[in-house]
């Protein structure tokens, strides 16, 4: 394991690795969804889609290791290398962090999809067995406990409940391999 102690010298390892496995020469631009990734291909002009927050990547990473990306970064030749952030807020938290220009790149819902132009609300509250007497709060997210944390969301409508009463909560992405957090999140966050 390459980052079980996260340091620049494992960063290296991990990057002469890719290094050997790819011929990055004949690449116009190669995007990287990880910082883990900053010292590979450094000949190459590249783009990193920054995913994770400074929190999120010291979870992943170990207690110390955000910070020594930051040096990694500072101490490093950035002529061709582009950051991207999915929010104005995390572009302005990484230019901070990292003191380079960051340019936000939104997620993007694609709001034509989610109207239901031939299919009218009555139907969609019976179909997925719906109260339509209750306020429905959704959240669109996969349900993915340590990144997306969806507990958290349903510990602070916990919280408030006796001022929400009549609402019902609709989790979406349940994909295969989220299956396992339904039961986690009933036993834990589920009305009684």
């Amino acid at each position: 394991n390459f980052f079980k102690d996260f340091n620049e010298s494992a960063l290296d390892r991990f990057a002469q690795l890719i290094n050997s496995s790819f011929n990055f020469n004949d690449c116009d631009i190669v995007h990287f969804n990880s910082l883990l990734f900053y010292k590979v291909a450094c000949g190459t002009k590249r783009v990193f889609a920054l995913h994770e927050n400074p929190h999120e990547f010291k979870q992943n990473c170990g207690k110390n290791s955000f910070s020594k990306m930051q040096k990694i970064i500072h101490h490093s030749n950035k002529n061709n290398t582009w950051f991207i952030a999915p929010s104005r807020f995390y572009s302005n938290v990484f230019k901070e962090k990292f003191d380079v220009a960051v340019t936000t790149i939104p997620h993007s819902i694609n709001l034509e999809i989610l109207k239901s132009s031939d299919t009218d609300k009555s139907k969609l509250i019976k179909d997925f067995g719906l109260d339509d007497n209750r306020f429905t709060i959704l959240f669109p997210s996969r349900l993915e406990l340590q990144q997306k944390r969806p507990q958290l969301a349903l510990l602070a409508l916990k919280k408030i409940e006796k001022y929400l009463p009549r609402t019902q909560v609709v989790l979406t992405g349940i994909d295969e391999q989220y299956r396992s957090n339904i039961s986690y999140l009933k036993k834990n966050y589920e009305r009684k």
